[in-house]
């Protein structure tokens, strides 16, 4: 009879902790119509290469779409950069762009979305060492994680400046959009 052995190695488990960084909104959104809406496109990863700090071989393209067969032709653009904090924490910031252009005359517009938040992983292999990360991260390491939140918040706003500043647009209190929606 076969006698069932444990393994050598034990399963790595993950403890994952995930915060939006512009809560309790969770996402810039702005709403452009006017002359020339694709320079938002072509500019973009020069923004997020001068504001947020990181190489262009980080900024991530998933999704590049662009219908010209049309008087009106459409785009749809969606980038990720997840810049590493420390040894646990990673930020995560998406950007998308949705929008049309007329060939001939150049109006169109766009709907610009990001929603920034950050994950601190820790990995453990027993019961013991999970409860010492639950205890390390709320006594020790959470004014650290909130330093992250905060610092990725004011670059959010700071974008979000850039890309209004760029493209003429006026600042909009939140309330004014919620007739949108």
């Amino acid at each position: 009879m076969l006698k069932k052995t444990r393994p050598l190695v034990e399963i790595e488990k993950k403890m994952c902790i995930q915060d939006f960084v512009l809560a309790p909104d969770e996402k810039i959104l702005l709403i452009f119509k006017g002359k020339d809406p694709y320079k938002m496109v072509e500019t973009m990863k020069l923004n997020i290469k001068n504001i947020y700090q990181v190489p262009g071989k980080d900024i991530k393209t998933l999704n590049f779409k662009w219908d010209n067969t049309g008087e009106v032709r459409e785009f749809f653009v969606k980038w990720i950069i997840s810049p590493k904090k420390d040894k646990w924490t990673k930020a995560y910031v998406p950007f998308i762009i949705q929008g049309t252009v007329n060939a001939k005359t150049g109006l169109g517009d766009f709907t610009f979305i990001m929603f920034p938040w950050i994950t601190t992983i820790y990995t453990y292999t027993n019961a013991l060492q999970k409860a010492l990360w639950w205890f390390y991260n709320r006594y020790f390491y959470y004014k650290q994680r909130r330093a992250y939140i905060e610092e990725e918040r004011k670059l959010a706003f700071q974008f979000r400046d850039a890309v209004l500043e760029q493209m003429g647009m006026k600042r909009r209190l939140y309330y004014e959009d919620r007739e949108l929606f």
